[in-house]
């Protein structure tokens, strides 16, 4: 007997959530049957607990932009509390006054392009590597490029900041900002982090950014098409693009976002983006070249000073 209550004690914790014990008269022998639950009671609890994650996310979501913003505005007014001042303990043959740290200096003290280089990139592979290889992202067809530019007063000039200072954007992929003093090597890398390209912006460069997961193909194709097309080129891949235009050329205050490769639209870009920076026409060589996969060459019929912008298209 105290069996049997043991079973239909785990039983009955097993059974579903809506049912009922029977026992026919005069008997002690008792059978579990389903009993209807209350109408909808059960798709209004799953409603109810969805609505209420959902919230607790965009709470999360809010918070965290509104940290990024204030983040942003400590940056600008230099008062970012995670780091010392960011111009406060300069050496004095580092000091600039355009961008507050000399740039192209190699000094361990701020930026020798190897130490500290977490701060901007923690090695995870995840900001390179697709996980679902068999899975790609869908091609979207239906999508045309998208070219947006932000509104940059034409005598900013951005910050130099050495590798003890944290810098953050307000945007995912930002197209002019402050910066590392010392700039990648052209070329094509298996990750760069924005704070390093965006120097090469301010020296007139094409970045490209694409999803780790977008088509090979296409990756391939638009790669192609930007080492053939410009020198001051910087190819890195981003998990920071979008899932439907995963594609992205970036130059000084522009980007173009592509679904597909779009060999007008990629060449039009070039030619009218390319060498538009502060610096824009500076072509001396970078410094940074942690996960460099190739340097680039000046494409046939140009040079180092991409004096010819996509010199083989029409």
């Amino acid at each position: 007997m105290i069996i049997y209550k043991i079973s239909l004690i785990l039983f009955l914790s097993l059974s579903p959530l809506y049912a009922k014990l029977v026992f026919k008269p005069g008997s002690d022998v008792g059978y579990i049957v389903p009993d209807d639950a209350p109408d909808n009671e059960y798709e209004n609890e799953i409603e109810k607990k969805y609505l209420q994650e959902s919230e607790i996310k965009n709470e999360v979501k809010r918070a965290f932009w509104d940290t990024l913003f204030d983040n942003i505005s400590d940056l600008e007014k230099g008062e970012n509390p995670r780091a010392t001042p960011p111009f406060s303990n300069i050496p004095e043959n580092l000091r600039d006054e355009k961008h507050g740290v000399a740039m192209g200096i190699s000094d361990q003290r701020c930026d020798d392009a190897k130490t500290n280089l977490e701060v901007d990139w923690d090695g995870s592979p995840r900001n390179h590597t697709c996980y679902t290889p068999k899975k790609r992202l869908n091609v979207r067809l239906d999508l045309q490029p998208l070219e947006t530019c932000d509104d940059i007063p034409p005598n900013y000039t951005p910050k130099h900041f050495c590798m003890n200072y944290s810098i953050l954007y307000n945007t995912s992929i930002p197209t002019a900002g402050s910066h590392r003093p010392l700039w990648p090597v052209f070329g094509e890398y298996r990750f760069v982090p924005p704070q390093r390209w965006l120097h090469s912006i301010e020296h007139g460069s094409v970045v490209m950014l694409y999803h780790p997961c977008a088509e090979p193909l296409l990756v391939h194709r638009l790669k192609t098409l930007v080492k053939e097309c410009v020198y001051k080129h910087i190819i890195t891949p981003s998990n920071m693009v979008t899932i439907d235009r995963p594609l992205v050329l970036v130059a000084w205050g522009c980007k173009i976002e592509m679904a597909v490769v779009d060999e007008e639209r990629v060449v039009d870009f070039i030619r009218a983006r390319a060498l538009k920076g502060p610096e824009g026409t500076l072509s001396k060589q970078g410094t940074f070249s942690q996960e460099l996969i190739e340097k680039s060459v000046p494409p046939s019929g140009s040079s180092i000073n991409d004096a010819n912008l996509c010199p083989n298209f029409v």
